[in-house]
């Protein structure tokens, strides 16, 4: 070793010595020069050495969003709309950016500024929001991991308990306060698992899941921090948007916040302006480039609700892929199980083209209206046992194809259409709105499958409104249909013909509050 000096003495007249040692005499060999000790003692590590050394190791960086929280007071109290882009960390207008003209919320996405390097307990992350409400500070929200935003981030079951570690000590150190740990169980493969510290000002959690198995769910880990009542308006009332920092709960509040708003009190988001009826006060989220549709207008529609569910929960328990989307059997099913805890009543009004003979019917139709157009027809493209939808439709016309589509639902028009989407929006329900993106009259729509969100309509000027006429002449008083998209701002409300939108539609659902 080191420390220590290998010495050998060889007795005189030793053959195995060699030549050397002829002489008789003992010869004294050393293999490595001696090291000196040191006298000074060596210093007993207390329990404060220990903390300074944890500290050094988990070191807030510059601009690490976690500085924000402190043990007693946040600056994110006292954000609002006027003074966001003051602070340092959203001095720069492309990192946090409006998700819709109302300035509701602020989101920041790492893929489209690649160079911006913002962390929360020295974690890279891929998304974070700040949610306002009546212009003032509400919630910020930081995705950490998720499988639709970070498809080129592998985490094998030890690195990521290894990343959950070293931000719960890191944040535990920072704000000197142990975390009470809790879960919460959705179905039998998704259980989320969180940790939540309870301060003066609010409360904060780290939630997490690592339920991939072959029965579905998905990993995930994001940061919530919810102000504690009264830090927003007095007047207002208590929502998901605020705890209640008198809770007797030591596990602190569960990450998903079912619905206790009444039905009846839906109505009162409905406006009237002029010909157009609208639903107000249903919140942007901004799916990204992820095809998290459906995820993202549920997280939208639960949020309008009063309730709390993120939409990388929802695509765990959904099996949703970051490309290839959401299977709508998946949804209805998974959305059946969880609606007893979000107390909510799920509903299927139509759905279209779920089967091989529907398809074969509109390709029929299709090409039977290309003969008289002259145009190209299509055929039904095969792997085996399965058809390929997006190769079935890729050379087709769209305008041929929304006329065919019309002329097979054409009964259905009055019954599942008109009167169900003016029901829906006069009681204040958005309706879930499946539809064909290939025949779509929008201009760069895009291609495959799509949920939307039909949040109004439009009346025509000749029309009636009233529940008696609408079996004579509700096509004409629903002239047009409003929309909404989970693409951020650009798309809170867009406008569509009704003979088109209904050609378009493939499934027709709703969800609104069980009480």
């Amino acid at each position: 070793t080191a420390g220590l000096s290998a010495q050998v003495y060889v007795r005189k007249n030793s053959k195995t010595c060699g030549t050397s040692c002829s002489r008789g005499k003992t010869v004294k060999i050393r293999t490595a020069r001696p090291v000196k000790r040191s006298r000074s003692r060596k210093k007993k590590w207390t329990a404060a050495d220990a903390m300074k050394a944890k500290k050094s190791k988990h070191e807030l960086k510059s601009g690490d969003l976690l500085a924000y929280f402190q043990q007693n007071d946040s600056p994110f109290l006292s954000l609002n709309v006027e003074n966001l882009y003051s602070d340092n960390a959203f001095r720069e207008k492309n990192l946090y950016t409006w998700t819709s003209s109302k300035k509701d919320s602020v989101r920041y996405y790492s893929g489209r500024n690649s160079r911006a390097a913002l962390t929360f307990a020295g974690q890279k992350f891929a998304e974070s929001i700040i949610d306002f409400r009546n212009g003032k500070f509400s919630r910020f929200y930081v995705s950490v991991f998720n499988e639709g935003d970070d498809t080129g981030v592998s985490y094998t079951a030890n690195t990521f308990t290894a990343m959950l570690n070293n931000m719960t000590e890191m944040i535990t150190l920072h704000l000197r306060k142990a975390p009470e740990e809790g879960n919460q169980k959705l179905q039998r493969f998704e259980k989320i698992r969180y940790y939540s510290w309870s301060l003066p000002y609010g409360e904060l959690k780290l939630n997490w899941s690592s339920e991939k198995n072959k029965q579905g769910g998905s990993s995930y880990c994001y940061i919530e921090f919810l102000p504690s009542q009264g830090n927003g308006d007095a007047e207002e009332e208590l929502t998901v948007q605020s705890i209640d920092s008198t809770r007797k709960d030591s596990k602190g509040s569960p990450p998903v916040v079912p619905i206790k708003i009444k039905k009846k009190q839906l109505a009162e988001n409905v406006k009237r302006d002029g010909e157009y009826v609208v639903i107000q006060g249903i919140p942007m989220v901004d799916q990204g480039p992820k095809g998290y549709c459906v995820p993202a207008v549920l997280e939208r529609l639960f949020s309008y609700y009063g309730g709390n569910v993120n939409q990388h929960v929802l695509a765990g328990l959904m099996d949703t892929a970051a490309k290839g989307g959401t299977n709508s059997l998946n949804m209805y099913t998974a959305l059946r199980k969880i609606s007893k805890k979000l107390n909510v009543d799920v509903r299927k009004q139509y759905e279209f083209m779920r089967s091989a003979g529907e398809l074969e019917k509109f390709v029929s139709k299709y090409n039977s209206l290309a003969k008289k157009e002259k145009a190209p027809r299509i055929k039904i493209a095969r792997f085996g046992e399965h058809i390929d939808l997006q190769r079935t439709f890729l050379t087709a016309d769209p305008q041929i194809g929304r006329n065919a589509l019309f002329q097979l639902k054409k009964r259905a028009f009055e019954k599942y259409f008109c009167g169900f989407v003016k029901e829906k929006i006069d009681a204040g329900i958005p309706v879930l709105w499946a539809v064909i993106m290939d025949f779509s009259p929008e201009q760069g729509g895009g291609r495959g499958g799509h949920l939307r969100l039909i949040t109004g309509y439009g009346i025509s000027s000749d029309g009636q409104t009233n529940s008696r006429s609408r079996k004579k002449s509700s096509r004409q008083a629903l002239s047009m249909i409003l929309f909404s998209d989970t693409w951020g701002r650009g798309h809170e409300v867009k406008k569509m013909e009704t003979a088109d939108a209904w050609a378009i539609t493939s499934g027709l659902y709703y969800i609104e509050p069980d009480n």
